[in-house]
């Protein structure tokens, strides 16, 4: 009886994470069809350079005309990051930054924060409809907050995340 109990938990599991990766195909089509560079408008704040082409480097980082921003507040696994569900290397890192790259397709700007370091933007970036890229990519558990860097700015976006059980929040992967 337990063993059967334990196997529908982990059926369960798998349709959820499943599920997961189905709704956010399903909201962001760009992710399943994108590569990790992509075309798009420009950046309308005076201290960051504008250009057409924006390269996302992984789930927090992207490249605008060889000025890299980093997103400010929270931190998404390194592109070669593999986290583990049921046993079986999930690769994070990419699904991270497949999901930045569809939202940075509507990057509108981005607002420099704190002390810069002289290789990077620290960056709150936002999209057209104003909506914050970094609580966008908490929001959809594939990032998570930093509070030691956002004071908790993102800590209600990431709970809801656990409770929904989207993106990485339902796999073992760490920060």
């Amino acid at each position: 009886m337990e063993i059967g109990l334990a196997m529908s938990a982990c059926l369960r599991t798998q349709l959820k994470v499943a599920g997961t990766l189905f709704a956010i195909l399903a909201a962001h089509p760009a992710v399943a069809q994108t590569s990790l560079s992509q075309s798009n408008g420009c950046l309308d704040h005076p201290s960051i350079e504008c250009g057409p082409d924006i390269n996302v480097i992984d789930g927090d980082t992207f490249e605008v005309e060889g000025q890299i921003i980093r997103l400010w507040g929270i931190d998404a696994p390194e592109l070669d990051q593999h986290c583990r569900a049921f046993s079986e290397p999930v690769p994070a890192g990419e699904l991270a930054a497949e999901l930045l790259e569809s939202l940075v397709y509507s990057l509108s700007h981005c607002e420099p924060m704190g002390d810069q370091p002289e290789d990077r933007t620290i960056a709150r970036c936002h999209q057209t409809d104003g909506d914050d890229l970094g609580g966008e990519m908490v929001a959809a558990g594939y990032a998570w907050d930093w509070p030691e860097v956002s004071g908790g700015a993102y800590a209600d976006r990431a709970a809801e995340a656990v409770a929904g059980g989207l993106g990485l929040t339902t796999i073992e992967c760490q920060m």
